[in-house]
């Protein structure tokens, strides 16, 4: 539940956050005052944070204001590690609100808890099955339950396709046996994206790296496949399997190549390529991918247009869709050489965009950009880029990939840059990782 979105109201203070929960309900401006107070005191890590949230916490108050806030107070509870919350927590696993049930057992397995009372109430909790199924073995599984491991196995049985992978993922923690893992796989490629996503997830939590393959051919955003390598691969290792090297499958994902992804979903033939474009804004992954891969085979002086006007009219404001047009423009090899102009300027304002949900397209439009037009892509550009604060690893790493590509006198720049002792040390690990191999 941690993000990039965390302090979304800077000009907050903490203490007129504190101001806010102590307000009496009918005195507040908006009836949503709690619920962002509450949000926002994770930004003030403390005794008085925690006082302020335990007492919204334990607020049982049935109005709506109440209620929201309470459910968001235990999830700030659980990332703030408050071990003072677990009899909170406890208490709350008897509610009658599921929502509040749930975020009360994903604190838990944040913060820990050997309480065996508190471990058969979430056993007895599977059983009813009133609340989250699918958090509730995840947190058994995490606050490592071996008594657990019948009730859970009963949830191999489950309906629900997120429910049979989380109980698999548990038992293969839980007693070791990875045989569990073969029943996971098949719901990579799953006809739901949330299926394809959540079983990501089951495998990264029991370190199911014998199916990166499949992983690396999901058709998921390359943001879940990132979480799952970060998960299981501690940063000084370099070998995933004996087929992958770490290097290798961070530049795949970065790439995000459609060619590389098993798309079992089939599109029609007949759709132009304006309901193409269009598919592109689809919620459902696996369509924009094949999207993808027939737009990348088009001309680009007859797609080059309605691309432009898809972009100009919504595509440059949808964050889902503003990656995949990014994308486009790398993979196409035929755009007339005054679209191309147009394109250049896309990419790089793409690639210098803060806005936190287009994070996901620096990357891609940097890479994108090295196919359009590498002249574009200076040693000096780059160095900017490694150097900025405003970088995410992922966009340091892409700059990394993009050096690589660099004719010699500007590699020779860079490795004179970059060089030095203990240049970029403070940097992700991976990036350093990746630095190393490029100044070699």
């Amino acid at each position: 539940m941690a993000g990039q979105f965390d302090n979304i109201h800077p000009s907050l203070s903490f203490e007129k956050a504190l101001g806010i929960l102590a307000t009496p309900e009918e005195d507040l401006d908006l009836s949503s005052d709690y619920y962002m107070a509450v949000c926002h005191l994770l930004n003030f890590p403390g005794d008085r944070t925690e006082d302020a949230l335990l007492n919204i916490a334990s607020n049982e108050s049935d109005t709506q204001a109440i209620r929201l806030a309470r459910r968001k107070s235990l999830e700030i509870l659980g990332r703030l590690g408050c071990s003072r919350a677990l009899p909170v927590l406890a208490r709350c696993l008897d509610d009658s609100d599921p929502y509040l049930v749930e975020n009360a057992v994903w604190s838990l397995l944040q913060i820990g808890s050997n309480d065996p009372d508190v471990h058969q109430r979430l056993m007895d909790l599977l059983v009813e099955n009133q609340a989250n199924q699918r958090i509730i073995i995840q947190c058994l599984a995490g606050l490592d339950v071996q008594e657990a491991v019948d009730v859970i196995q009963q949830c191999l049985k489950s309906p629900t396709d997120s429910v049979r992978t989380a109980a698999g993922s548990a038992l293969c923690r839980l007693t070791g046996d990875r045989g569990y893992l073969d029943a996971l796989e098949p719901l990579l490629f799953s006809v739901s994206q949330m299926d394809r996503q959540m079983v990501i997830e089951d495998l990264a939590d029991c370190g199911g790296i014998e199916l990166l393959d499949s992983i690396l051919k999901s058709p998921v955003s390359p943001v879940f496949r990132l979480r799952f390598v970060q998960a299981v691969l501690p940063p000084l290792e370099t070998s995933l399997t004996a087929k992958w090297n770490l290097l290798d499958v961070l530049d795949q994902i970065l790439t995000d190549s459609p060619d590389s992804l098993l798309l079992r979903q089939t599109l029609d033939m007949e759709m132009s390529i304006s309901e193409c474009l269009e598919g592109l804004f689809s919620n459902d992954f696996a369509r924009c991918y094949q999207c993808l891969l027939y737009l990348s085979g088009v001309d680009g002086s007859k797609l080059g247009p309605l691309l432009l006007q898809q972009w100009n009219d919504r595509a440059f404001n949808d964050y889902g869709a503003h990656y995949f047009f990014v994308r486009l423009i790398g993979l196409v090899s035929s755009w007339p050489d005054d679209t191309i102009s147009i394109l250049e300027k896309l990419l790089l304002e793409a690639v210098d965009n803060l806005r936190p949900q287009f994070s996901k397209s620096r990357p891609a439009a940097l890479l994108s950009l090295l196919n359009l037009s590498s002249k574009q892509l200076s040693s000096h550009f780059l160095i900017e880029i490694l150097e900025s604060s405003n970088s995410s690893w992922q966009l340091q790493y892409a700059a990394l990939m993009v050096a690589e590509q660099l004719p010699e006198r500007e590699l020779l720049i860079l490795h004179q840059h970059l060089g030095a002792e203990g240049h970029l040390s403070a940097a992700h690990a991976y990036v350093r990782k990746k630095l190393s191999r490029v100044l070699a």
